[in-house]
């Protein structure tokens, strides 16, 4: 379950936004998102990230969107510092 999932990891606040980053993997089928749709469809999953983390999702900075050639239809979130996935 993705929310237990993200309270095991913990994100520890500081005074500088938290890093997101957003792969899309687009559909088989269709044309790739833009990625200024991919952030649009982030406003949900990230209002329920901050909620499992128990924080304001003004505390995260901006997403980064990469759009990746696979065409397995994923929407992958990563949180904090670290490699993009």
């Amino acid at each position: 379950d993705a929310a237990w999932a993200t309270k095991a990891a913990s994100v520890k606040l500081c005074d500088a936004p938290i890093p997101v980053h957003i792969t899309v993997c687009p559909k088989a089928k269709g044309p790739a998102p833009d990625a200024d749709n991919c952030v649009a469809a982030f406003k949900a999953y990230g209002d329920g990230i901050a909620s499992a983390l128990g924080i304001n999702d003004r505390h995260f900075a901006a997403p980064t969107v990469t759009i990746s050639p696979e065409r397995t239809g994923q929407f992958i979130i990563q949180i904090g510092e670290g490699d993009k996935p």
